[in-house]
């Protein structure tokens, strides 16, 4: 039941039935350029070597009634392991991508986050969920990590921290790490990578040509495919749209440069100038004495303003203007088809997205773009953890040699 002995036409046949099926061969053929014919062979040849199974009988438009085909969702799991600033999370799926164990771990204030304790909690997370399914290591087909800020994809080392990776875990090799553990393939890849391929695949993206994925997080993130394929980063990193430039006389950023996006719609920005309007007197329902990290005091600002406080309304549609500018921007240069906003911000707060969203359309329609279809947070694993759910999409196509991944 090895999947890597298939041929190029059985690959196709399985992995349209991973990701559409249940089917019919007729509809199987609707969407592979295989013969009736051969098809039938392809069929026969999966249900024998149990890679597939009928699921029943669909409803007949006269004669026969036509077999359901689906594959066997118990050939074998994959691990996804989620690695950012925020949070780690490790889920084990079947090879449909639903989700059969979750184990996370959220960051605090006062909690250790170098890369020995991230990397045991990794681990531990994934004997975990393979002990309480009850499902040996041997039946593992494989792993993906997705990991936010700077990562070379071919050997799975983090890069160092520096103005664009908010990891400090400086020359952890996660693949290497993995790898002594369990006897299967790991696959390392940026986060913002990942969730663009799992979408492109399993969610909004299946009929479209090309598909943009923007994060706002702990740094404002990007991946972009293609015509089918990833369109890789040539330094390994997934904050290049942080960096592009909306004043070119503006603030002063860590990247050496002026006006940079991430200097106007970042988190710390929203924290630094709430804070800063705070010190200076104004009005505002913050206990500033009540959070430490950033990411929280974002999270205390997002629940005062649906409160109603004016300061950190005013904060938070500024910054998402800003967004919308540099969203504006990226569309105009790429023109995807959609753009799915995603990170724990935009996907909690409906202010953000709706003001940057409609920034953005306002600009691009005096440029006469309005097909671009712009989507809150993922519909493959949304809240649920996208990123480790798309990791594990993303491990899948690597192992299959899917060349979306370009690897």
């Amino acid at each position: 039941m090895n999947l890597l002995n298939l041929n190029n036409s059985e690959r196709e046949v399985f992995h349209v039935l991973q990701k559409r099926g249940p089917l019919t061969k007729h509809e199987i053929l609707a969407v592979c350029d295989i013969r009736p014919s051969n098809l039938n062979r392809i069929i026969a040849y999966l249900l024998n070597e149990g890679m597939i199974v009928e699921e029943g009988q669909d409803i007949s438009s006269g004669g026969r009634k036509p077999s359901i085909f689906d594959i066997r969702k118990d050939h074998s799991y994959i691990i996804g392991v989620q690695m950012s600033h925020l949070s780690i999370k490790v889920v084990l799926t079947d090879l449909k991508m639903q989700i059969l164990q979750n184990e996370e771990r959220l960051r605090t204030p006062d909690c250790a986050w170098d890369r020995e304790t991230v990397m045991a909690s990794v681990l531990d997370f994934a004997y975990r969920a393979l002990k309480k399914s009850g499902i040996s290591e041997e039946r593992l087909l494989c792993i993906g990590v997705g990991v936010s800020g700077t990562v070379d994809y071919r050997t799975g080392i983090i890069g160092p921290a520096d103005h664009v990776s908010f990891l400090d875990w400086p020359h952890l090799n996660v693949k290497s790490e993995l790898e002594e553990h369990f006897r299967c393939p790991v696959y390392v890849d940026l986060g913002a990578n990942a969730v663009a391929i799992g979408e492109y695949l399993y969610g909004s993206g299946q009929n479209c040509t090309s598909l943009a994925v923007l994060g706002y997080s702990a740094a404002l993130s990007s991946a972009f495919i293609s015509n089918g394929k990833l369109v890789r980063s040539a330094t390994n990193s997934e904050n290049h749209f942080a960096h592009t430039v909306i004043n070119v006389a503006g603030e002063q950023c860590a990247c050496g440069n002026r006006g940079c996006l991430q200097t106007y719609a970042s988190i710390s920005v929203v924290v630094r100038e709430v804070m800063r309007r705070i010190a200076l007197g104004e009005n505002c329902s913050l206990d500033v004495n009540n959070f430490d990290m950033d990411t929280y005091r974002f999270i205390s600002i997002l629940q005062a303003a649906y409160a109603g406080d004016k300061v950190c309304t005013e904060e938070i549609k500024k910054s998402a203007y800003f967004y919308g500018i540099g969203l504006s921007n990226y569309v105009s240069l790429l023109s995807p088809e959609i753009v799915v906003l995603t990170g724990p911000f935009v996907g909690y707060d409906e202010l953000y997205f709706e003001t940057a969203v409609n920034i953005a359309k306002n600009i691009l329609a005096k440029k006469g773009i309005t097909k671009t279809c712009f989507q809150k947070y993922t519909h493959l694993g949304k809240e649920k953890g996208s990123l480790a759910i798309s990791a594990a999409a993303l491990a899948f196509e690597c192992y299959m040699n899917s060349p979306i991944v370009s690897r």
